[in-house]
């Protein structure tokens, strides 16, 4: 019986979790594509975007980004999704990188 409440209580936080929007992480399908290192679990919303669950770490923005207008973006992309020259505010990430255009 124990059992059963507590696979009940798994289902119901499962639940929770899938329904709650949680702060934007990655979205590689929408310029500027932007992405972040999260210090708690990525919740995968669908195929190439992500949410944080916990609190935003790092952030990055992949296009428009003025630490590398003299670099090539998909050079920079395919060798690592995040590098230092990539890192942007995580204040109000990311609607601030969407305000710049």
């Amino acid at each position: 019986k124990n059992f059963l409440y507590f696979l009940l209580f798994l289902m119901f936080l499962q639940l929770l979790v899938a329904i709650i929007p949680f702060s934007n992480c990655d979205y590689y399908f929408k310029l500027p594509s932007y992405g972040c290192e999260c210090m708690g679990i990525k919740k995968q919303v669908f195929l190439g975007k992500s949410q944080c669950i916990g609190k935003i770490k790092k952030c990055y923005s992949y296009l428009d980004n003025p630490n590398v207008r003299n670099e090539n973006f998909w050079d920079l992309y395919r060798e690592d999704k995040y590098q230092k020259e990539l890192e942007v505010s995580c204040e109000n990430f990311p609607e601030n990188l969407f305000e710049k255009q």
